[in-house]
C-alpha cells in the first residue's frame, strides 16, 4: 500500500507557543500504571492498545513497512515517488505528505538516505521522522502525547537541541540506547510531541537530522 494511501486522513494539530519546555509538564499521563503491560500499584494489570503492524514505530528499526538499512532504491515501490527531495553530496531528506487537517497542517513522512559503506555502491535508509498520529509505539505512544509519557515509556530521553520554524521553536529528545527521539512543543503551557524521529540504536539522533535541519542548536 503506498504511504498517501495510509496517512491522507491523518491529523496534526496547532501549535502556537514557543517557551521552552517544562520538564515536569503538566499534561497528565493517559495511562498512570502498567504501561508496559505489568501489574500497577493497584495490582491490576493494563494491556498495552493493540497496534496495527503496518502503522507500528519500532524504536531502532523501523516505522510501519519502512525499516532502516532498507535500500534506498526500493522507496519508491514502497512509497510511491516522494513529494519532496534535499539530496547533496550522497545524502538525501525525501518527503512523503498526507492531507491538511482542520488546523491546515499536514501530516509528512520524512527518510534519510546516504551511502551505506566507504564503497558507494548502495543508499540505505538511515533515519525516519513522522509527524502522524496514527503510527505508534508497541506502548500506544506517538505524536499529540505529553512528554511526561514518552519519559515513562523511555527514561533513558535527553533533551539535545532545538531549532525554530514557522515561528514556532521545537525541542529534540533522544533516547541513544532505544533508537528514537521525538520533537515536541509547548502547547497551552504543555509539552506536546510533534513528531517521531527513528535511528540506529546506540547513535545519536543528530547524526542525520542535522542535514535535515542545518539551524538545529545543541543544548
Amino acid at each position: 500500500m503506498l504511504l498517501k494511501n495510509l496517512i491522507l486522513p491523518l491529523l496534526m494539530f496547532t501549535m502556537s507557543c514557543s517557551n521552552t519546555p517544562n520538564e515536569q509538564d503538566r499534561l497528565p499521563a493517559k495511562r498512570s500504571d502498567g504501561v508496559d503491560g505489568t501489574a500497577g500499584v493497584s495490582g491490576t494489570t493494563v494491556q498495552k492498545p493493540e497496534v496495527d503492524p503496518a502503522l507500528l514505530i519500532v524504536p531502532g528499526r523501523s516505522v510501519g513497512r519502512t525499516r532502516l538499512g532498507l535500500d534506498g532504491s526500493l522507496l519508491d515501490s514502497l512509497l510511491g515517488h516522494p513529494d519532496a527531495s534535499d539530496a547533496a553530496m550522497g545524502k538525501a531528506w525525501m518527503t512523503w505528505y498526507g492531507q491538511r487537517d482542520e488546523h491546515n497542517n499536514q501530516a509528512e513522512l520524512n527518510v534519510f538516505t546516504t551511502y551505506a559503506d566507504s564503497t558507494m555502491r548502495t543508499k540505505t535508509v538511515q533515519q525516519i521522522r513522522l509527524t502522524s498520529p496514527v503510527f505508534r509505539t508497541w506502548e500506544g505512544l506517538g505524536v499529540y502525547d505529553a512528554l511526561s509519557q514518552l519519559r515513562a515509556a523511555f527514561p533513558g530521553l535527553q533533551q539535545m537541541f532545538s531549532y525554530q520554524t514557522d515561528g514556532r521553536t521545537l525541542w529534540v529528545f533522544d533516547d541513544e540506547d532505544k533508537g528514537i527521539g521525538f520533537e515536541c512543543a509547548v502547547v497551552k503551557q504543555d509539552t506536546i510531541c510533534t513528531g517521531v524521529l527513528i535511528h540506529d540504536r546506540n547513535s545519536s539522533v543528530r547524526d542525520s537530522y542535522i542535514y535535515l535541519h542545518p539551524g538545529a542548536h545543541k543544548l
